[in-house]
C-alpha cells in the first residue's frame, strides 16, 4: 500500500487499520484505531492536515483533501460512501456521507447526520447536527430519529468487522 511522507510529514496509523493496497495516504494524515480505508481512496495530508477519528471507514474511490490553511477533521464512526469528494472542514461523529457526495471547501457537516447519495454540499454551508440532508444543492429534509441515529452507528460497526474479515481472509494471487 503506498503510504508517503511529504515535506517531513509523515502518516500516522492508528492499530487495526484496514488499509487496502490500492489505498494511497501522504503526508499530514492521521487515522484512528479499528478504521478502514477501501480501494483507490486517496487521502492527500499536503496543504493541511487530515484526522480521521475512530471506527470510521473511508469506502472505495473517495477522495479527501484540504484547503491551504484549513484541515479536514472526520469524526469516528462516520461512514462515507463509494465515490466521495470530501473537501471540507469538518464532518461530526457518526455520520453518513452517501455514494456519490460532494462536499466542498469550508463545510462543516454536524453530528448524528446522513447526506443522501449523490448530494453536492456547496463551499462554505454549515449543517446542523441530527438532521437528513440531500439534493443538488443540498437542502435539509428533516431531523433525524433515534432509531436511524443507532443504525448509523451500526453502519459504522460493520464494515469495522468487514476490514478485520479482509485482513484475516483476503490472499493477493500471484
Amino acid at each position: 500500500m503506498p503510504i508517503f511522507s511529504y515535506r517531513g510529514k509523515e502518516p500516522k496509523i492508528g492499530k487495526n487499520v484496514f488499509i487496502a493496497p490500492s489505498a494511497t495516504i501522504i503526508g499530514d494524515v492521521t487515522i484512528d484505531d479499528d478504521c478502514s480505508i477501501w480501494h483507490n481512496c486517496v487521502i492527500r495530508g499536503d496543504l493541511n492536515a487530515v484526522r480521521i477519528g475512530k471506527c470510521t471507514n473511508i469506502q472505495d474511490n473517495c477522495t479527501i483533501h484540504t484547503m491551504v490553511g484549513v484541515a479536514t477533521e472526520i469524526g469516528s464512526y462516520v461512514t462515507i460512501g463509494h465515490n466521495c469528494v470530501i473537501h471540507c472542514n469538518q464532518i461530526g461523529d457518526n455520520c453518513i456521507i452517501g455514494m456519490g457526495t460532494i462536499v466542498m471547501g469550508l463545510c462543516s457537516i454536524g453530528t448524528n447526520s446522513v447526506i443522501g447519495a449523490g448530494t453536492i454540499v456547496p463551499h462554505n454551508v454549515k449543517l446542523p447536527d441530527k438532521s437528513l440532508i440531500f439534493g443538488s444543492p443540498c437542502r435539509i429534509k428533516r431531523a433525524l430519529h433515534h432509531d436511524e441515529i443507532e443504525a448509523i452507528h451500526q453502519a459504522a460497526i460493520r464494515y469495522q468487522k468487514l476490514a478485520v474479515s479482509y485482513q484475516n481472509n483476503v490472499v493477493e494471487m500471484k
